[in-house]
């Protein structure tokens, strides 16, 4: 048989209040238990993934533009306070040469670059980067690039993949595959993914 238990509080054993009932429905947590309930950090919230079957990409020259729009994944987060961890694995071709190539996370919604470094002197600032000079135009790596920040509002934002050569080089460069299209060679679809963390 159902029962049904009224209470307007609950104290533990010294009688000090931990949960009391205003018999509305509202309910109001001692200061303890109000810490211990938001002390309970590090859960991941959730998670969203975006992994297009693009085909091969190619991009060339030194200002950072848009890798492909395939790779925009949105997010809203649920708390202005809690972290931010984007992750992308990529398979790059860099084309058997010296030429660097640079790759940031842009955030489409505002127009930025978020959590890039501040202090590396003349260097450029970026996620990550790659230099290829082992064999022939099909060299490749599979790259992975993190970023982690405070999400700063609970505003709905969608991040992409920015890239550049080295200052001064228009060298091609590949994405998810290599120059040759054949059967020896590599196609991976990326992994795109973004996890909004409880701090």
């Amino acid at each position: 048989m159902a029962g049904i238990l009224k209470v307007d509080k609950y104290q533990d054993f010294n009688g000090n209040d931990i949960m009391t009932s205003d018999g509305a429905g509202n309910i109001t947590l001692s200061s303890n238990m109000t810490t211990a309930v938001q002390a309970a950090g590090g859960k991941v919230l959730q998670v969203v993934y975006n992994s297009p079957d693009v085909g091969t990409v190619s991009n060339t020259g030194t200002a950072w533009t848009e890798t492909t729009t395939d790779l925009r994944t949105s997010i809203t987060p649920t708390n202005s306070n809690n972290l931010l961890l984007l992750n992308l694995t990529f398979l790059y071709g860099g084309n058997n040469s010296s030429v660097i190539g640079h790759f940031r996370f842009y955030d489409v919604t505002n127009t930025s670059y978020p959590s890039l470094g501040t202090n590396g002197g003349s260097r450029e600032a970026v996620h990550g980067s790659a230099r290829q000079v082992h064999y022939d135009i099909n060299d490749v790596d599979m790259i992975t690039i993190t970023a982690a920040f405070t999400a700063g509002s609970t505003s709905a934002r969608t991040y992409t993949l920015h890239n550049k050569n080295e200052n001064g080089s228009s060298l091609t460069k590949y994405f998810f595959a290599t120059a040759s299209n054949t059967g020896a060679i590599g196609y991976a679809k990326p992994v795109f993914t973004i996890m909004e963390v409880k701090v």
